[in-house]
């Protein structure tokens, strides 16, 4: 499973191969017709569409002289808008990205999808070093993703959006299918 989630997590890492998913949920498309439609060059829609194509997202058909790029399944595209629901701007992009890049972060952010956990409890579930569970719940609260509760002697942590909930789920569902 770690394999298929970190090939998800590279097609969808980048705003452009997400503009290209949403172009190819629509219609087929070549190269120069994508190139077109997000203003990239043809060499760099080329190179998304290569490596969407290469993790294995994209349908590929040869009609002479083109190359027509097609979405494997459409739950690719249910998972990008999902994940355009918790953005507003180019920083929570990047933001998003960085919480969710890492098989780490992701399975701390399913853990908090269900509970509010203290640190020692979140590094036993996911098998990390507490000093790791740490770095990442630090990183995932500066993000802005995650509201911290003191209860002496621990601190909870909890998601501060719960429409990243629906963005996990609809990831695992898109896991399950690729």
């Amino acid at each position: 499973m770690e394999l298929k989630e970190e090939k998800l997590a590279r097609a969808i890492s980048a705003f452009s191969r997400r503009q290209i998913i949403r172009l190819l949920s629509k219609s087929s498309l070549t190269v120069k017709e994508v190139s077109e439609k997000t203003k990239m060059s043809v060499s760099l829609a080329s190179r998304h569409l290569k490596m969407l194509y290469d993790l294995g997202f994209l349908n590929l058909k040869k009609e002479f002289p083109y190359k027509y790029y097609s979405l494997k399944n459409k739950q690719l595209y249910s998972l990008i808008i999902n994940y355009d629901l918790n953005i507003k701007s180019s920083e929570d992009d990047e933001k998003l990205s960085r919480a969710i890049n890492a098989y780490s972060r992701r399975q701390i952010l399913r853990l908090l999808s269900k509970n509010s956990l203290n640190v020692k409890v979140i590094a036993n579930k996911t098998k990390m070093s507490v000093s790791l569970a740490s770095r990442h719940l630090k990183m995932l609260h500066d993000l802005g993703f995650l509201v911290v509760k003191k209860e002496f002697p621990f601190k909870y942590y909890s998601l501060k959006n719960k429409s990243l909930i629906k963005l996990l789920q609809t990831y695992d569902e898109t896991i399950k299918i690729i």
